[in-house]
């Protein structure tokens, strides 16, 4: 329901009354299945330069110290065209084809994405990042960095698709094989938060300007979820 409304929105399809209220009641009915965002939450878009620069201000006093990061792209091939860090208590989508060759959204990013004190976790995130880096070269130095150990990266940048992998493999006595099987950042949202994460709008435009409510809210909880997971179920384990 939720895609099908984006579509109609994004090709101006005209959609009679009936067909929007059930849609809309579809969602409403499914709201209480899926992992929410805290109440108090904010998501905020980045499309300028003042607001990369208070989402800098932002990132750097990250409650905990924790942020979760994901990317959107309208196809396979294509650069990423959304960038979403979220803290515990805030989203922020920025929008890559405006900024990516901004120094002021260098600079914001850097600041966080550099200081190996400030844990950046994505799901699959290095090569979100690899691929941030590679279509916007403003951003690579706060994208490009070395291995350091398995899950992270030495400027504290976390993939928790590969913490969790390590996780099965030393406390269920998993195969490697059999430690990747049915992995995905929604299971481990229902596994560690109790909700999966709604993925009906992955395919939807992500290029279209402005995104949508329903994209914004989807955008923010996947960067969201990644956080949230690693505050609950891996900041405590040893390096």
């Amino acid at each position: 329901a939720v895609l099908g409304l984006e579509l109609a929105g994004a090709w101006s399809v005209e959609l009679s009354a009936d067909v929007r209220n059930a849609a809309t009641a579809a969602i409403e009915a499914s709201a209480g299945r899926y992992l929410a965002p805290p109440e108090a939450f904010q998501i905020h878009v980045v499309d300028t330069e003042a607001a990369a620069h208070d989402m800098g201000r932002a990132l750097l006093a990250c409650p905990g110290a924790i942020l979760g990061f994901d990317a959107e792209w309208t196809s396979q091939g294509s650069p990423p065209c959304l960038l979403q860090v979220s803290t515990l208590e805030a989203a922020f989508l920025v929008d890559l084809p405006a900024l990516g060759s901004s120094e002021a959204l260098a600079s914001a990013l850097e600041g966080a994405f550099c200081d190996p004190c400030i844990v950046k976790v994505g799901f699959g995130g290095f090569e979100d990042l690899g691929k941030i880096g590679g279509g916007f070269p403003r951003l690579a130095r706060a994208c490009g960095v070395a291995p350091n150990r398995p899950g992270a990266r030495d400027n504290g940048v976390v993939d928790l698709q590969l913490l969790e992998v390590e996780r099965r493999i030393k406390e269920e006595g998993a195969s490697k094989k059999h430690a990747r099987e049915k992995l995905s950042l929604s299971s481990l949202a229902e596994q560690f938060l109790g909700l999966p994460l709604d993925k009906s709008l992955q395919l939807c435009d992500w290029g279209r300007r402005p995104i949508s409510a329903a994209q914004a809210r989807y955008a923010a909880l996947d960067a969201y979820a990644p956080a949230k997971i690693y505050a609950q179920a891996f900041a405590a384990a040893p390096p």
